[in-house]
């Protein structure tokens, strides 16, 4: 990764949900990354219950378009007995965890969470469908004519992106969701209704992790614990306002915050805390949300750069002007 990024979630004893920021500029750590997490999570959520923790990785989509030739009888066992991430197949166990999942594991398909299931299925605008005992298969069904079934292979990389999402949903339970970056081939306006879907799940006794570099997710989240924060008359106009439904306002002390800082010129596998890669910061949560300062500068500089060719192409124009 050699772009910033951000961390979102909540893990700690208390179980917290909300946000954290990373930013740091390391290379081919995110193997490394997803596999720290993963096996943090598990420890603070619950040593005995390792399988209410759902993890989607960053390449989910390219997954779900390919996982029926991990599952051929070759890859089969190499996947269902890999303990390491010393396997032909060079994955972390997360990222094995999630295979296995998509593969061979069929859910007893509940509506204990209808609510949520109908806003994710509002974003496809359509729904899945997936059958098999053995090997999984995965269709989705558009809206605008149900009749239509495609598999994931000919479905958009949204689809592809949130169906696992969407499947874990349909079992009834609550879990711990861990996601890497669920912004992955959604359109703005998509990003901004995951996020409220999102709310949708923290209020109903889920737990959640998220990478993320979108800000549309991030600052939608940051609106609904702004309008979480809101009472009476005012909490009721923001919702008619915009659109917010109870269920997915949040309430900022619940959110915790944390950005991680990469050290100039620091070795991440140093032994050494002097030289450690990353420095972790708490950040303060409050009814305003998350002070996002992450990209502010990225943008700033952006806007000021478009500013600064407007005026040079003003002065051109005019200097142009003048020599006719």
């Amino acid at each position: 990764m050699g772009n910033s990024f951000r961390f979102s979630g909540g893990f700690d004893k208390k179980r917290k949900n909300g946000i954290v920021k990373f930013s740091h500029s390391f290379e081919d750590i995110d193997s490394v990354v997803s596999h720290l997490i993963f096996l943090s999570t598990i420890i603070f959520w619950d040593a005995n219950s390792s399988e209410n923790v759902e993890y989607f990785p960053a390449s989910r989509s390219g997954f779900m378009q390919t996982y029926k030739k991990i599952a051929s009888s070759s890859m089969r066992d190499e996947l269902k007995n890999s303990t390491s991430l010393d396997t032909k197949l060079k994955l972390p166990l997360p990222v094995i965890d999630f295979l296995e999942k998509i593969t061979f594991s069929k859910r007893e398909e509940k509506n204990d969470f209808n609510e949520i299931l109908e806003s994710m299925r509002k974003i496809l605008d359509g729904n899945i469908k997936v059958t098999g005992e053995d090997v999984l298969s995965y269709f989705f069904r558009p809206e605008e004519d149900k009749d239509i079934k495609l598999e994931m292979q000919i479905s958009s990389s949204l689809v592809a992106e949130l169906t696992p999402i969407l499947y874990s949903l349909t079992d009834g339970r609550n879990k711990f969701f861990i996601i890497e970056e669920p912004e992955g081939h959604l359109h703005p306006e998509a990003q901004i209704q995951l996020a409220r879907v999102f709310g949708l799940m923290i209020n109903a006794g889920h737990h959640l992790l998220i990478t993320t570099h979108s800000d549309y997710i991030w600052a939608e989240l940051n609106n609904l614990i702004y309008a979480g924060s809101l009472t009476g008359k005012f909490r009721e106009e923001a919702k008619k306002r915009f659109g917010y439904e109870e269920e997915e306002l949040l309430d900022y002390q619940k959110v915790g915050a944390y950005l991680f800082k990469h050290k100039p010129d620091s070795n991440l596998f140093s032994q050494d805390e002097k030289t450690t890669g990353t420095t972790v910061e708490e950040l303060e949560v409050t009814e305003k949300g998350i002070p996002d300062t992450n990209f502010i500068n990225a943008f700033d500089n952006l806007f000021k750069r478009m500013a600064d060719l407007e005026e040079l192409q003003r002065q051109n124009k005019k200097e142009e002007s003048n020599s006719d």
